[in-house]
């Protein structure tokens, strides 16, 4: 049973892989043969072919992001129904939901790790909502998604330094806040603790969102309460956290 399993998933392998390059090679007519192409389809013809497709190209001069409309054939050139430009060289697209049900989100590479922004597909027509993706999930319950995206911020002798963005929906775009988180904590993903240099002349705040408690150099931190420390690196953990757990440390004035 264990090899028919394993060789159902090799076939279905090779089969994705196959479709991918069936793909790549039906856009090149697009972006030309010598051009790296990341594709993904957004939509599908009654058939089984793909309608919609999400690519974007990496060029020399530019960094293409294409909204194309296939013929519902096994050939035939597609159409371009939209284009963007991106900042920077693409590393991945993938469909999410976040407002939509096939929001696409493109991870640009930078110097330090990776960014991403985020589209909508409305009337055929790329809209972005957001410059900065991580993750969506419903922090305050209201039904409507978050985003949160952590970017590199530096270093000094606690470790590396993150930045935590974190916005909400305002019916047309995500608007990051005002608030400077220093770290976010999650469970079961390996990022339950951080190590931080804290500075004695500033306050800070844990908001939590979800169950769970955290603490600071084992000593449990009540979430909403400013409290202040010494000058040094301090060990923050969350604690008896759910998946959907996010804990972030405010620096506040």
């Amino acid at each position: 049973m264990r090899s028919l399993v394993l060789m159902m998933a090799m076939r279905l392998a090779v089969a994705q892989e196959a479709f991918a390059d069936d793909l790549t090679r039906r856009l090149e007519p697009l972006a030309g043969s010598e051009r790296r192409i990341l594709a993904a389809v957004f939509d599908k013809y009654r058939s089984g072919r793909p309608r919609r497709v999400v690519a974007a190209i990496e060029d020399s001069a530019e960094w293409p992001l294409l909204l194309v409309l296939f013929p519902d054939s096994a050939r035939g050139i597609p159409r371009i129904l939209d284009r963007e430009t991106l900042d920077s060289v693409p590393g991945e697209i993938r469909l999410e939901r976040v407002i939509d049900a096939k929001d696409v989100v493109v991870s640009q590479r930078i110097r330090h790790g990776e960014r991403a922004n985020l589209y909508r597909v409305i009337a055929n027509h790329f809209v972005q909502i957001s410059n900065e993706f991580g993750e969506a999930i419903d922090l305050d319950g209201d039904g409507v998604r978050e985003i949160i995206a952590l970017s590199y911020d530096g270093k000094d002798q606690c470790g590396v330094k993150t930045f935590v963005y974190v916005a909400h929906w305002n019916g047309k775009q995500y608007v990051g806040e005002d608030r400077r988180y220093r770290t976010m904590l999650t469970a079961g993903k390996g990022e339950d603790t951080d190590e931080l240099l804290l500075s004695a002349s500033k306050h800070y705040v844990m908001r939590i969102f979800g169950p769970g408690r955290v603490t600071l150099d084992d000593d449990d931190v009540v979430p909403g309460k400013p409290f202040s420390t010494d000058d040094d690196c301090h060990a923050i953990a969350l604690h008896d956290g759910s998946a959907r757990t996010r804990a972030f440390l405010e620096e506040v004035p």
